[in-house]
């Protein structure tokens, strides 16, 4: 057997706790690592897989039936870069339907599953039940998100019509499934789509379907602002007419689709990298002890032949190896949880997905671990290449010099316990360096997250305030023939009524670039809205970009660019930057003086309306209707139905805080565990000393207590103040693909402290029962030994 054997032997036996919660750690961090790998290197290709299975668009168009179809046709065609299209037939109204636990309003388009479809298949899914009266098909997030089963009914109100189809099974679509995105889809057979159109000609608008393949994104870009342009300038849209300006690239749906999977990959990675960064303390920790209970016998060890690189090998090894087999269980483990994910995601964007483990990240994340302990094995261990093995036999002492006696008994005020506590921690630096690193980094993360989920996770309505900015509570849409002025004032003596002022989304198009801005007759609640810089405009050319607009137009505050509405051109100021997550941030604002200076007759026809505090969204938008009577197209509670939608969010930050919460009590109970258990081992015979001195086991505990939580205190003191500097830089950095470029936090500020005091009363818990083993000391064993 090898000399490096025989030492790796030796030490697995001499260190078999140490060990044991080091490999913990390492299943931990291999777990965390393979799953964040796969969220960051997997699943953002689903788009682009289930794209290609189902031959899917890259640029989709709901345009009216009839002249304007034939006109966005040629629009698209005429664009570069088209490599087919197709124009398929369909209904589309405002409806309201139930969608898990809200009851959601928006526009539905309903297609005919049997239809024939050159690409963008809509594949039928769960479709193999007993057949039900009046069957439709669901998209599948309808099931995943929206609770529906095969055989349940799904009723749809269209103004005063209202209609119970049943579930017959759910539809697989990337460009039309997301009630967010836009159109969801409702699937109908043939038959029934043909007695749908006849029997509710009235209420569903026959409609035109158009899409598009493109050679890249740049292309769809065009197609899109192409169609656009051409219906405005055509005069066969208006550019305030909502059902109709609907255009949305794979590009723009596929940004939205990721939002879940980067927060998981963000959180999960940073929970790995907590995870090694503890780990590689503890193997620090393990071998600077591992080098000073056995230097006298690594001294003989040289004494009789075996070289410093050996003895360092061996400790290495003896380091790297448990934590690459560990590591190795971690990836094997990860399955366990992937099923977890599979759901949470299929909840938010209706894909299917069959998680496994991404073998190159699953590879990177053991190959790091393993480099982490073994390099700082080597480096905690470099200090036996410049011990000599006669200095190694006396201890690692170069002569019999007494140390230095740090709190002096005789001079040091306070408690006896607390004193000799305090002794031990001064006397052990390293020791306490490693225990305050670990809490800092924990107490860091948690109090990171705990402000990110403290601002998110309160209520789904702030949540959505966070991510959508200034939204209104009910959103009310009258007709074109309207008296503007009449309906608002109608509106405004509504019960419950705060405030009401027209805003409307309009299409246009900044510097070639298609948007949607929001055009507003007031300022509304600015004070809702998140800036990332500059102001509101409120002059007549002037302009607000939405931050993922400003970076596509690199356009800063102090710009002029570019507008064009139907033909009409006009140079604005951009006077802000906008942080949204409406039209993924490809969104802006403007008001009605500055909107008219390319559409002088435009009128807008939808209403922002806010409730006042303490009446219900739901009670408004039932107010309005009878108010406005035959005047009213639309009104509905946007606020809950938006909340609804954001629901499966919400469920994923409470998901992450109680996976967080978990993480930090095992690694808090690993290492102080570790810590005392081996103070305890290593310094048994002081303890009997003492107890025959006449200390109790309960002062015994006291002193370990005084030498524990100081470090513990004061660690997660810094790691909770220094989160309280990046937690809103780490929350932008999660968004920043969806709109956002930061996020300014407001958790409740008592969040950091109780923090603090969790992880104090956690490890006074963990040293207490770690300590109790001090009861089984006793001055006789220690004469018996």
């Amino acid at each position: 057997m090898s000399p490096v054997r025989l030492l790796l032997r030796r030490q697995l036996r001499r260190h078999r706790r140490q060990t044991v919660a080091l490999a913990l750690l390492a299943v931990l961090a291999g777990l965390l690592g393979t799953v964040a790998a796969v969220m960051t290197l997997d699943y953002p290709g689903l788009v682009e897989s289930r794209t290609e299975a189902l031959d899917g668009a890259d640029v989709v168009s709901v345009v009216p039936a009839g002249e304007a179809t034939d006109v966005a046709v040629a629009a698209a065609t005429g664009s570069a870069g088209v490599e087919a299209h197709s124009v398929e037939p369909v209904l589309t109204a405002p409806a309201e339907y139930a969608y898990g636990d809200t009851t959601q309003t928006g526009d539905l388009l309903v297609v005919d599953l049997d239809a024939d479809r050159p690409f963008d298949e809509i594949r039928a899914i769960d479709n193999d039940h007993p057949p039900v009266d009046n069957p439709v098909h669901l998209p599948l997030i309808f099931s995943t998100g929206g609770g529906y089963e095969p055989g349940d009914p799904f009723v749809v109100t269209v103004g005063a019509r209202e209609v119970t189809f049943h579930v017959q099974g759910f539809v697989e679509t990337v460009t039309l499934g997301v009630p967010t995105m836009g159109f969801p889809l409702v699937a109908l057979d043939s038959e029934t789509f043909a007695a749908t159109a006849e029997d509710l000609g009235d209420a569903f608008v026959p409609a035109s379907l158009l899409r598009a393949q493109t050679t890249d994104a740049d292309a769809a870009n065009d197609v899109a602002r192409a169609v656009t342009d051409s219906l405005t300038s055509a005069g066969l849209v208006s550019a305030t007419d909502n059902t109709w300006s609907y255009t949305m690239t794979l590009e723009t749906i596929a940004s939205t689709i990721v939002i879940g999977s980067s927060i998981y990959a963000a959180m999960l990675g940073a929970f790995a990298v907590v995870v090694t960064v503890v780990a590689a303390v503890v193997v620090r920790f393990l071998v600077a002890n591992l080098v000073r209970e056995d230097v006298r016998a690594i001294g003989a060890m040289r004494a009789v032949g075996f070289s410093a690189g050996q003895v360092t090998a061996s400790i290495v090894l003896l380091v790297a190896i448990p934590v690459v087999l560990a590591a190795c269980v971690g990836v094997v483990l990860s399955p366990l949880v992937l099923p977890l994910l599979e759901s949470s995601m299929a909840a938010q964007t209706g894909l299917p997905w069959e998680a496994g483990i991404s073998w190159p990240g699953a590879f990177v994340v053991v190959g790091v671990l393993g480099a982490v302990a073994a390099g700082t094995a080597a480096l905690a261990a470099r200090r036996l290449r410049r011990i000599p093995p006669v200095v190694a036999l006396r201890g690692g002492q170069p002569a019999h010099v007494p140390g230095r006696d740090r709190l002096p008994l005789a001079s040091t005020r306070g408690p006896l316990n607390l004193v000799l506590g305090l002794k031990r921690l001064v006397s052990a630096p390293g020791q306490a360096v490693a225990l305050g690193v670990v809490l800092a980094i924990v107490a860091f993360t948690g109090s990171t997250w705990a402000a990110i989920a403290g601002t998110l996770g309160r209520s789904e309505q702030d949540f959505v305030q966070l991510l959508v900015g200034d939204l209104e509570d009910v959103l009310v849409v009258v007709g074109a023939d309207t008296d503007r002025t009449e309906a608002l004032e109608t509106v405004r003596a509504v019960d419950g009524v705060e405030d009401a002022f027209y805003r409307q989304l309009v299409g246009l198009t900044v510097d070639g670039l298609p948007l949607r801005i929001q055009v507003a007759a007031d300022q509304g609640h600015p004070e809702r809205s998140s800036l990332a810089a500059g102001r509101h405009p409120v002059h007549p050319n002037e302009i607000m970009l939405g931050v993922t607009a400003a970076d596509r137009l690199e356009a800063e505050v102090g710009d002029q660019v570019p507008v064009t509405v139907q033909g009409a051109e006009a140079d604005y100021l951009v006077v802000g930057i906008v942080q949204t997550t409406q039209q993924a941030g490809m969104t802006g604002g403007m008001t009605e003086a500055a909107w008219h200076r390319l559409e002088p007759d435009g009128e807008l026809t939808s209403m922002a309306v806010y409730a006042s505090a303490g009446d219900s969204p739901a009670d408004v938008a039932a107010g309005v209707r009878p108010a406005l009577g035959d005047d009213l197209v639309s009104s509905y509670d946007l606020r809950t139905t938006i909340g609804g939608q954001v629901s499966v969010y919400s469920t994923m930050i409470s998901g992450l805080t109680v996976a967080l919460a978990a993480l930090g009590v095992v690694i808090v109970t690993l290492v102080v565990g570790l810590l005392v258990t081996t103070m305890v081992v290593r310094e048994h015979r002081s303890f009997g000393i003492r107890k025959a001195l006449g200390f109790t086991s309960r002062d015994l505990v006291r002193q370990v207590l005084a030498t524990i939580l100081p470090v513990v205190a004061l660690a997660a003191a810094i790691g909770a103040g220094a989160a309280g500097f990046a937690a809103e830089p780490v929350a932008g950095s999660m968004l920043a693909g969806v709109g956002h470029s930061s996020i300014e936090l407001d958790a409740p500020p008592w969040l950091p402290l109780a923090i603090v005091a969790g992880l104090v009363a956690l490890a006074w818990v963990c040293t207490a029962l770690a300590a109790s083993r001090l009861r089984r000391i006793s001055p006789y064993g220690l004469l018996t030994e």
